[in-house]
């Protein structure tokens, strides 16, 4: 949990997390063994504390996912006399300019340019330029220093002009617009009728006016061209891309500079519902017979303001009625939060502990989110009232069963941990399926040798609290995640003395929303793409095989998905972006390429640089495919 905080959401690290750091994970290793009662042998705690070492450098960092490319722009000369060098690089990158080993120059990458403050160079010298970060390939590159003799037209500033678009001078999703562009002379000679052309690889960005004449440059001085050239801006950029640019300056010869810019866009999300029920009992959920008001803050996490958009708020449950399902969001402005707004009607013959899953889309042409939203009607709540333990599939556990007990917090009956002797254990515990995140609460009260006899409360067979001594009836709140959990108590004794009742018991358990999760079906044929014929024994995304006609089924969660087939003698198929909805069937096809491979296949090496293959066609004569290994 010091490398991953969301691994235990409701713990604290000490040290506090600094990243993947494994000495600091170490070291928060010792603290918790420290604070714990394992081992319970004192002198095999102090061995296992001896054990819990990092052999490393404190500060080594390590991949915790698949590494990626770094993203930099840089010249590829350093002009000899120069102060500084700018470089573009990720958001938190480590930049490093060094000659012979000897650090000149560092700075951390913003994703913009970074003016590196260095010693002026000169000739031949070579500079070493390295940039590091963490889940990131090293890139490292040599930069020779060149004369500044004769003329050397580089990129100097831009402005942009978004008249025609929002104005703010920045490049936003969909925005056609114009560079006011200045270029500067680095050399020592004149350079003159210089030509400059733009560039750039990005699918994002299209250049529409891609050359400018500047004319002479004087050495040491700059030109500037108003509207020199022009871009076109995608509708669907990704917030804070970075496009990098190639300057080509034309002065007789051909000089080549770089820069930067950062796309803007809207991020949508939407991750919380609020219910309103003043009209009602006020308690916060949706009770039978209420009119409820539903908000859903619409968050835009992006650094562009959204299109206009509409949320739409659907419910399969016939005994939920949405009076109006759109709602006008209108335009989110970045870092902004708009409420959508519903009344829901919940019928009076609706049942207690009903799981209700609401789906909600905002579009904001071209950006669109979807999520789902889970919650129950009324409280699920375990008061014992029934005098057994039927209402709910609990399980025992230990030497003794959980028996029902006239000495409750509330109404007549509660639980109360079984008679066992020391050293023994008496288990409650329930296994459920939380629909969504919410709130687990229960009273407790304890009658034990303090310090020594204890209740354990458990989430997931981890302990998250304990009690002992002489307590009265006092409630525990616990925050629980979406997912499949265990809820367990147990009464602990130690191996001699008894004091009070020697026993524990537990009553009004409120849990969050429990039971089966809303599901859909998805179901198809696998194909061979070219003769039609089924496949048998393909496998779908883990969940299915298909039969010898080829079809499969399979239920699954409601939700968005991406499906990849997998059969032998054929390439993997993947289709994205399925939707499940509850209690539909979704109808979906694979219809597979084949891959037969190449028969008797031989190389021959006719020199150092050619190599000659051959082969035969595959044994199917539907197959003219070749794979290359």
């Amino acid at each position: 949990d010091n490398l991953w905080p969301d691994f235990l959401p409701d713990y604290e690290t000490t040290p506090e997390h600094r990243g993947v750091l494994p000495a600091f994970a170490n070291s928060a290793g010792k603290y918790f063994l420290q604070q714990s009662s394992w081992p319970y042998n004192t002198s095999n705690k102090a061995v296992t504390y001896a054990l819990f070492h990092h052999h490393g450098d404190a500060f080594t960092t390590v991949y915790s996912e698949v590494p990626q490319d770094l993203t930099v722009a840089h010249d590829p000369v350093l002009m000899s006399g120069f102060s500084s060098f700018n470089v573009t690089a990720n958001a938190g990158a480590l930049i490093a300019l060094s000659v012979d080993g000897e650090l000149i120059g560092v700075a951390e990458g913003t994703g913009s340019p970074v003016a590196i403050a260095i010693d002026p160079q000169i000739p031949p010298t070579v500079v070493d330029l390295v940039i590091t970060m963490q889940n990131y390939y090293r890139y490292e590159v040599a930069i020779p220093v060149v004369p500044s003799a004769g003329p050397y037209v580089v990129y100097d500033s831009h402005i942009i002009n978004d008249a025609s678009g929002n104005g703010n001078g920045m490049l936003d999703y969909g925005e056609n617009v114009t560079l006011d562009f200045t270029v500067s002379n680095v050399g020592s000679e004149l350079a003159t009728s210089v030509d400059v052309t733009i560039s750039t690889a990005d699918a994002y960005v299209t250049v529409t006016d891609a050359t400018a004449y500047f004319g002479n440059v004087a050495a040491g001085s700059t030109v500037t061209v108003d509207d020199a050239f022009g871009l076109e801006v995608a509708n669907d950029i990704p917030d804070g891309h970075i496009v990098n640019f190639v300057v080509e300056a034309d002065g007789g010869e051909i000089w080549e500079s770089y820069f930067s810019d950062e796309l803007h866009a809207p991020i949508l999300t939407a991750e919380e519902i609020i219910i309103d029920d003043n009209t009602g009992n006020n308690n916060g959920i949706i009770d039978p017979g209420e009119t409820v008001t539903i908000y859903i803050p619409t968050n835009n996490e992006g650094s562009s303001a959204s299109p206009s958009a509409i949320g739409t708020l659907t419910c399969t449950e016939p005994l939920i009625t949405i009076v109006d399902e759109t709602y006008t969001i209108g335009e989110i402005a970045a870092g902004g939060s708009v409420q959508a707004v519903y009344s829901v009607i919940a019928d009076p013959n609706i049942s207690l502990g009903t799981p209700i899953t609401f789906n909600y889309e905002v579009a904001a042409d071209p950006y669109s989110i979807q999520n789902y939203f889970t919650t129950i009607v009324g409280l699920i709540i375990e008061d014992f009232e029934s005098n057994n333990f039927l209402s709910f599939d609990w399980q025992f556990g230990g030497n003794a069963n959980w028996t029902i007990s006239t000495d409750s917090y509330e109404g007549s009956y509660s639980a109360k941990s079984g008679t066992i002797s020391n050293s023994q254990t008496s288990t409650l515990y329930l296994e459920v399926n939380v629909l969504a995140d919410g709130e687990l609460s229960f009273y407790k009260a304890v009658s034990s040798e303090g310090g020594w006899d204890f209740l354990k409360f458990y989430i997931d067979n981890a302990q998250v609290g304990s009690w002992s001594g002489d307590i009265s009836w006092s409630q525990e709140i616990y925050q629980i995640s979406a997912g499949e959990h265990t809820f367990k108590w147990e009464y602990y004794k130690d191996g001699s003395v008894s004091s009070g009742s020697d026993c524990a018991w537990i009553d009004y358990i409120v849990f969050p929303a429990i039971g089966v999760e809303p599901s859909g079906t998805v179901s198809g044929v696998v194909t061979d793409i070219d003769t039609g014929s089924p496949i048998s024994g393909a496998d779908i995304a883990g969940m299915a095989t298909s039969g010898t006609d080829g079809s499969y089924s399979f239920d699954i969660a409601i939700g968005t998905y991406d499906f990849t087939c997998t059969a032998d003698n054929y390439f993997d198929l993947e289709i994205t972006g399925v939707v499940v909805e509850e209690g539909v069937t979704t109808d979906l096809d694979f219809a597979m390429n084949p891959s037969y491979p190449p028969e008797n296949v031989e190389a021959e090496i006719v020199d150092f640089n050619d190599v000659v293959i051959t082969w035969e066609a595959p044994a199917d004569p539907q197959s003219d495919r070749i794979t290359e290994d």
